[in-house]
């Protein structure tokens, strides 16, 4: 006898009830919409903060040539220091340590005024300023404690002739003008004035004097040194916040050492 064959068919009511299940998931789904919406914005108000106030990095490099002393020599015994396999290496090695002594990095900040910097008080973050910030902090006399010890000032610019003086933690301020010195616990100083902006109200101005010591150490940290391989050439990499700064490190520390 033979048995009829079982066919696997599907019905008109099962399709149109599949399309009815995506329907069904898909307005569940949907009455979310403004959940989703609202988690877009978020996002993208995070990612737009997040870019904003970043701190960003720069890199700057340079190359020195490490002077060989025995190489100049006219001694009829010069020649015989090219027996010395280690002495090349030796003497890469000590100018290495000079460059990235504490002593010649302090020079550098004096010379250079980098143990005072200046910001801009914003609402989130204060943004450093460097060689644009419209005034600048010039001492006249230093006194003895002026290397190690650190303060700071906020100055608000009043007009292109006059501004106040006041100290973060105290609410008491004090109106001088541009020019005029002013004595202090580490010694005598005047505020410059370099630009006055006419159209737009100019922030406050927090001045911070940093220790030196304290200012060439935190410098010393964002240097590399390293020598190339059979070669006299030490290369110097140098990162910071501020290109400007990392150019005039790099520029004065050179400088120093020759």
């Amino acid at each position: 006898m033979q048995q009829p064959l079982l066919q696997n068919t599907t019905t008109p009511s099962d399709t149109k009830s599949d399309d009815f299940n995506i329907k069904d998931i898909l307005f569940r789904y949907l009455i979310y919409w403004k959940w989703f919406v609202l988690s877009v914005i978020i996002c993208s108000a995070l990612a737009y903060l997040f870019l904003r106030y970043k701190e960003v990095y720069y890199g700057v490099n340079a190359a020195i040539l490490i002077k060989d002393e025995k190489k100049g020599g006219t001694s009829e015994f010069s020649a015989f220091s090219d027996l010395n396999i280690f002495a090349g290496k030796n003497n890469i090695e000590n100018e290495i340590a000079i460059l990235k002594s504490r002593g010649i990095s302090q020079n550098v900040v004096k010379k250079l005024d980098l143990d005072i910097s200046y910001f801009s008080e914003g609402r989130v973050v204060a943004k450093e300023l460097y060689r644009d910030s419209p005034i600048k902090m010039v001492f006249v006399k230093k006194n003895e404690s002026y290397d190690a010890r650190s303060q700071s000032w906020r100055v608000r610019v009043l007009d292109s002739k006059t501004f106040e003086l006041s100290q973060p933690d105290l609410s008491q301020s004090q109106r001088y003008r541009f020019g005029q010195l002013i004595p202090s616990p580490i010694g005598t100083f005047f505020i410059q004035i370099k630009s006055f902006p006419v159209n737009k109200p100019m922030s406050d101005i927090l001045i911070v004097k940093s220790s030196v010591e304290a200012k060439a150490n935190a410098l010393r940290a964002s240097l590399g040194v390293m020598s190339q391989e059979k070669t006299n050439i030490v290369n110097l990499s140098f990162t910071d916040l501020t290109q400007e700064r990392g150019l005039d490190y790099l520029n004065g520390l050179i400088e120093q050492y020759n």
